[in-house]
């Protein structure tokens, strides 16, 4: 083989070499992008499944406290005696089955004051009726007992009379009695 020839392999094998080179390096710098690129694009999905996560994690905290917090609400209300509280229940979890039974505790105490209130009314309504008959037997009985404080008081006077007319019937008689001797 000549020397040119072998010169000219040569020159055609750096160039190769060379150029591998030079393509092993773009191919560096094009994978070290792409790892960047990559990564820039994780850090930001992850940024964003985690504010995602914070935002559902917010309603779903909401969603449990709120219900619970009306449910407390609702529970003092009640314990301070007022039965007029409107409760409104949606849904069918947990938090709406609590405020529907406590709905139904608030009505079912309004309906049981309500009867209380009113077998009170009554009570109250024939006790103002036995007072009243009370008074009236009472001034009954005081009009009896000056009838009877009169009666006797009479019959006084009549007994008196006739203690009179029997004494003045013995003095009679005794007189009519010596008068014949």
């Amino acid at each position: 083989m000549p020397l040119s020839r072998m010169l000219c392999r040569r020159g055609l094998i750096a160039q190769d070499i060379t150029l591998n080179s030079q393509g092993a390096a773009d191919s560096n710098t094009e994978a070290a992008a792409a790892f960047h690129k990559a990564l820039l694009l994780t850090c930001v999905l992850t940024g964003i499944a985690i504010t995602l996560s914070l935002i559902v994690a917010f309603i779903i905290t909401r969603s449990i406290t709120a219900p619970i917090r009306v449910s407390v609400k609702i529970a003092q209300t009640v314990a301070q005696g007022d039965l007029t509280s409107k409760i409104e229940a949606r849904g069918k979890d947990e938090t709406s089955q609590l405020l529907r039974a406590l709905k139904n505790m608030n009505e079912r105490l309004a309906e049981l004051v309500g009867r209380v209130r009113s077998g009170s009314e009554s009570i109250a309504t024939g006790a103002a009726q036995i007072a009243a008959g009370n008074t009236d037997l009472s001034q009954r009985t005081e009009q009896q007992a000056a009838s009877l404080e009169e009666t006797a008081a009479s019959m006084e006077e009549l007994t008196s009379a006739v203690r009179q007319n029997t004494e003045s019937a013995r003095q009679g008689s005794m007189l009519a009695a010596n008068a014949s001797d």
